[in-house]
């Protein structure tokens, strides 16, 4: 297949998006500080029922993509090993002090040459939109109870497109003027750590998640639509960022 070396890319450098978040995250510091100094000496509630985080994505496959062939039922390792790098944002709300529900968008990408044409460019996107039950608990031990642990399984779709730029120009897939796009079914199981840095602020030092997608290539414009195939993946999400509980 011509087309099976799509993520034999080189590691995409740090650029804008992450600039991005790190403006996004500063304005969550700035929020805090405000709330922080604005707020009563009796609290409504005894627990935040509300968390939105924004932080940095970096996404990493293990290897193991399997390609399933269906015409010819056919089954092979398609892809090596890739990572991408971008954005995570979510929103929370818990009805109960450690039972809630969320929502998780994530964007991640990766740019560079397939080549020895510098000006031959392929773009790699990820989005991933998903939704699931959150558990937390606080640990009492551990700076004077400012340490609360998360664990969730998120569900939802995750949509896959790859681009081709050669001298400034999009070539799209197999050169017909097209992005390819391809969607399937996600899910998301992990956890993290929040260290809370005053009333409404908390900094999010690592969050760890194992992913599944399944990729349906059918769904791909262009000619690529012939290899009725279908594509699944696994891998793990490392996030890192800021969160603002109210």
């Amino acid at each position: 297949m011509a087309s099976s070396n799509y993520f034999f890319l080189p590691e995409e450098r740090i650029g804008k998006p992450v600039r991005k978040l790190l403006c996004i995250i500063s304005v969550l510091f700035l929020l805090a500080s405000v709330s922080s100094a604005q707020k009563s000496s009796n609290p409504k509630h005894n627990f935040d029922k509300y968390e939105v985080y924004v932080g940095y994505d970096f996404d990493r496959s293990f290897g193991d993509f399997n390609f399933f062939n269906a015409s010819s039922a056919n089954y092979g390792n398609m892809f090596s090993p890739f990572s991408l790098n971008g954005g995570q944002v979510s929103a929370a709300y818990f009805p109960l002090k450690h039972f809630g529900v969320k929502a998780d968008f994530s964007y991640s990408r990766k740019q560079g040459s397939q080549s020895s044409d510098p000006t031959e460019q392929e773009v790699n996107i990820s989005r991933s939109y998903l939704v699931g039950p959150v558990v937390r608990w606080t640990v009492p031990s551990l700076v004077g109870g400012r340490v609360s642990v998360f664990a969730h399984e998120l569900l939802g779709a995750n949509q896959y497109s790859m681009n081709l730029d050669y001298k400034g120009q999009p070539d799209g897939c197999n050169d017909n003027g097209e992005a390819c796009r391809a969607a399937g079914f996600a899910t998301v199981t992990g956890g993290g750590v929040n260290v809370r840095i005053n009333r409404y602020l908390s900094v999010r030092p690592a969050e760890l998640d194992y992913w599944s997608h399944q990729i349906n290539f059918n769904h791909f414009q262009g000619a690529i639509t012939e290899m009725n195939a279908n594509l699944s993946a696994n891998g793990f999400r490392y996030s890192a960022g800021a969160a603002l509980n109210f």
